[in-house]
């Protein structure tokens, strides 16, 4: 898990935004 991809930085995203609410 070590490559930068658009996709995983997307869904890293997403669960942050997720455990805000």
């Amino acid at each position: 898990m070590s490559r930068h991809c658009p996709l995983g930085e997307a869904f890293a995203k997403v669960r942050a935004e997720f455990l805000a609410l």
